[in-house]
């Protein structure tokens, strides 16, 4: 590794890897053929993680939600010279997961969350250490994307049910027998 930025980068997708591992494992369980879509570079930058029936789905890992009860939706990141746009603005997903290290399982649907997130979102402006830049998000509290019906489903791991199953089969289509 070159630079912080490099170990930062690596680091981090070792932590996503982690989260889609475990997502594509749940939906294996429950008896769904997952797509996996790791090494698919082109897909991966249009925020497409796995392909389930045809559904495509975007996986968050995100290490403060449990703490903030906020989702985080990265808008921006400005550089010296240029401006990205962020995941949320990329993405051409149907479904955004959300997976908090409290072992819950956020689901909402990807075009309601870029619909709404600007007007009811918190928006956020933060110096990136690495390269002098900035990034901008917006924030929501999970409590008020439910209330905005943004937030369809949450399965908690430690005690799943069979609703979790029957949500699955409603968004992505019949298990394979």
């Amino acid at each position: 590794m070159n630079t912080i930025h490099e170990a930062f980068n690596n680091s981090y997708n070792t932590v996503g890897r982690i989260g889609e591992v475990m997502v594509i494992d749940y939906l294996t369980y429950l008896g769904f053929e997952v797509n996996d879509l790791e090494n698919d570079i082109k897909l991966q930058r249009k925020g497409q993680d796995l392909i389930v029936n045809g559904v495509r789905i975007e996986i968050k890992h995100d290490r403060r939600i449990a703490d903030t009860g906020n989702i985080f939706a990265e808008w921006s990141n400005e550089r010296p010279n240029y401006i990205e746009k962020g995941w949320l603005q990329k993405s051409q997903a149907d479904y955004l997961f959300i997976l908090s290290t409290d072992n819950r399982l956020y689901i909402l649907e990807m075009q309601q969350l870029k619909a709404i997130m600007p007007q009811a979102g918190r928006y956020i402006r933060f110096p990136n250490k690495i390269d002098g830049g900035y990034s901008t998000a917006y924030t929501l509290p999970i409590a008020k994307a439910d209330k905005l019906d943004l937030l369809l489903h949450t399965v908690d791991f430690a005690s799943q049910s069979a609703d979790d199953a029957d949500f699955f089969v409603s968004i992505l289509g019949k298990v394979n027998e």
